[in-house]
């Protein structure tokens, strides 16, 4: 959430990473106090990739690079450990 802001981010893109930003938050601490079924909260976690990934995409064509490229980072990063994560449920 501080990203936009250290890195010079135009308009856009910080309202954009911060919206990204706030729902990852909001995913983690949602799934911390209720914990939804697991298929929803793995849906959600790719969900949140993909739309970071293509956000970056009219950011780069308005000429935000570096929102673009922060963005495209964060979502294939979240890709990659979405890819990897053993969605299982805790044993009680």
């Amino acid at each position: 959430l501080v990203a936009p802001f250290a890195l010079g981010f135009g308009l856009a893109g910080a309202v954009v990473s911060t919206l990204i930003g706030v729902c990852i938050v909001g995913l983690a601490l949602a799934a911390a106090e209720h914990p939804a079924r697991i298929s929803a909260h793995q849906a959600f976690d790719y969900g949140i990739a993909f739309a970071a990934v293509v956000a970056a995409v009219p950011l780069a064509l308005s000429g935000d690079a570096a929102a673009a490229l922060f963005l495209g980072a964060v979502g294939l990063a979240l890709l990659a450990l979405d890819a990897v994560t053993r969605y299982s449920q805790r044993a009680s």
